[in-house]
């Protein structure tokens, strides 16, 4: 160290004057940045270092001090304070740039479209390090109007072949987009991205992953907070940049702890894409994880948004395949959940699992022409609440209009909504189908959503609808009288309604309605001597029924032979009114008796009958002479 520096004069004092304060935080930094009076300083603190000019230009201050730094780079540290930039700050190879957390303040003059506050521009940006700093633009007049098109970057890194590039604990204030990082449009490969600890505001979007080279990979995005902004808090795309030979690919990319507030129309909270119109080989992006992804939109701002978008159009083989996204929780999105992959021929997939979609404007979730039959890339949904704002239309929506939609599974997932809306809807269009999808565990609002499910095009022998229900009461449907098909729009086995005439249940199996038996009144006594008067009286509903009486006696401590049997009473088909006596069948034999013997014995009957819509009163009691005692269990079921 050549001699150290008195911020507060600008004048320098002696090496030998030991400032710890000023060593702790400045460390081993080849140059401090710092203001005073009016005029900027870059002190150079390693031996053998002189100090660039200073003067009033903060930026070509900067600069000079950049350019002064040995080829394998060094540290430069800007003590707090507000800086003006002017013209951009030029990144090179080995560049740590840092400052005081919240206290270093970079507050753009206004850099011109396509360029950053901070931004590279040699060929190679290799070991690039920016942290603790506060960058700040004039992107907007008055959000979301821009001011032309300046301060398009906070940090643009897109000359050439970046690798080991961190960028973190960074604060961004009305710029265009927070960190751009691509490979150049060189041919070659991309390694070690870090954007993590970053703080948002009044911003287009925050982090920008480009592959524009052969490869880019090893890629960590962690902990963003935005509020107010316009696009997406985090892009990622597989990309040539324009040239056609390339064939952009990303892969191994860790994404977590997303959280935007106050989202603008357009853009995603999670955007992972691959849409170049003309590429020799396409475009891949595969191997993501992402995690925690909390997206909040403002309503006040027309438009429309996504909260995941999953997208791969464009040229021939571009492909988004092997990705893993969890634990999503969106706000106010149009469509919480898209995904549109039409171009996916190479085996892979996808998953995303626990989401929680509130107030959802136009769909759950699209799956949209995706992919070709055969290609083996199933979409696989599950553990997903769907609340559908009033506006909204479906739940989930497959879409097939243009390609086919196959292979797709969706679990436990519940829709809230109301009767104008389709829990789970199938489009069809020209020669493309749907096929091979399974649902279980659907569950959408009772008594009012509706299925629409083609299924002419749509249900093939491969597919099967499983435990779609609707939630909180059994009956999907309550009506007067026996059901039929034509009580639904779609009707599939495994409604359920219930007859209120009747108070009766059917369910539908097999393409047949059929309504278990309903025990409508029993009856159990022990220890009898005499007659029972009435034991059964049921008056049913207004309505023509099938019903059975079913009785069973038990005699003991007979004196002698007796006669006793049992009397049903109602109005039959025809409206007669019938007293009947039942004979009884005594157990383990198939004779019908009327006298017991002088021993215990036990006896049964059944019999079945219909009714009239009179509502008279069905009856049973027992008649006759009785020197026992016995007991006795009867029931009276409905089954028709």
């Amino acid at each position: 160290m050549s001699e150290l520096v008195t911020y507060v004069t600008g004048t320098t004092v002696p090496a030998t004057w030991l400032n710890r304060a000023q060593l702790r935080e400045e460390g081993l930094a080849n140059y401090v940045i710092y203001q005073t009076g009016g005029t900027v300083y870059a002190k150079a603190l390693l031996a053998g270092a002189t100090d660039p000019a200073s003067g009033a230009d903060f930026s070509t201050v900067l600069n000079a001090a950049i350019t002064a730094l040995p080829a394998t780079g060094g540290k430069i540290f800007i003590r707090e304070g507000s800086y003006t930039v002017n013209t951009a700050i030029s990144l090179v190879d080995g560049l740590e740039l840092c400052g005081v957390w919240g206290q270093t303040k970079l507050v753009s003059a206004g850099m011109g479209a396509g360029i950053g506050i901070l931004q590279t521009t040699g060929a190679i940006a290799k070991g690039v390090s920016i942290h603790d700093l506060y960058i700040q633009g004039n992107r907007f007049t008055s959000f979301p109007t821009f001011n032309g098109s300046i301060d398009s970057f906070g940090v643009f890194i897109s000359a050439g072949l970046a690798s080991h590039v961190q960028v973190y604990n960074l604060w961004f204030k009305n710029v265009g987009n927070c960190v751009w990082l691509d490979g150049g449009s060189q041919t070659g490969n991309c390694a070690d991205w870090q954007v993590h600890h970053i703080i948002a505001e009044t911003v287009n979007g925050v982090a920008y992953i480009h592959s524009k080279c052969t490869l880019a990979y090893n890629i960590t995005v962690d902990n963003l907070i935005v509020d107010t902004f316009i696009d997406n808090i985090v892009e990622v795309a597989a990309t040539n940049g324009g040239v056609v030979a390339l064939g952009g690919e990303l892969f191994g990319i860790n994404i977590s702890n997303l959280n935007g507030y106050n989202a603008g129309a357009g853009g995603s909270g999670l955007s992972i894409v691959s849409v170049e119109t003309a590429s020799t080989n396409g475009n891949k992006v595969h191997g993501i994880q992402a995690s925690n992804i909390f997206h909040h939109r403002n309503r006040s701002y027309a438009g429309t948004n996504i909260g995941v978008n999953i997208q791969a159009s464009g040229a021939a083989n571009n492909d988004v395949r092997d990705w893993h996204i969890s634990n999503v929780h969106t706000v106010n999105i149009d469509t919480p959940i898209k995904i549109t992959l039409p171009n996916i021929t190479i085996p892979g997939g996808g998953q995303i699992i626990n989401a929680t979609l509130e107030n959802t404007f136009l769909e759950g979730i699209l799956v949209a022409n995706t992919p070709s039959a055969g290609a083996n890339a199933p979409v696989i949904i599950e553990n997903v609440v769907v609340n559908l704002n009033s506006a909204a239309n479906n739940g989930i929506r497959l879409n097939q209009t243009t390609n086919n939609c196959s292979g797709h599974r969706f679990r436990n997932i519940k829709i809230n909504g109301i009767s104008s809306q389709t829990a789970l809807k199938h489009d069809t269009g020209g020669s493309f189908a749907v096929s091979d999808i399974r649902y279980s565990g659907i569950e959408y609002t009772p008594g009012s959503m509706t299925v629409s499910i083609p299924g002419s095009n749509v249900i093939l022998a491969t597919d099967f609808v499983n435990n779609v229900t609707q939630y909180q009461q059994y009956p999907n449907k309550v009506k007067t009288g026996t059901p039929t098909d034509s009580d639904f729009s779609n009707p599939q086995d495994g409604l359920v309604v219930i007859d209120n005439t009747a108070s009766k249940i059917w369910a539908r199996f097999n393409t047949v309605w059929k309504g278990p038996s309903i025990a409508h009144q029993s009856y159990t006594t022990t220890g009898k001597t005499t007659t029972v008067s009435n034991a059964i009286n049921y008056t049913p509903v207004a309505s023509a029924g099938t019903y059975r009486m079913t009785v069973y006696i038990e005699t003991t401590a007979f004196t002698s032979n007796t006669n006793f049997s049992v009397n049903l009473q109602y109005k039959n088909a025809l409206g007669s009114a019938i007293s009947e006596t039942l004979p009884l069948i005594r157990e383990g034999t198939a004779s019908l008796v009327i006298a017991p013997v002088a021993t215990p014995e036990r006896y049964t009957t059944s019999i079945l009958f219909q009714i009239d819509n009179s509502a008279t009163a069905i009856t049973l009691s027992t008649i006759g002479t009785f020197a026992f005692t016995y007991n006795m269990a009867a029931t009276l079921e409905q089954l028709a």
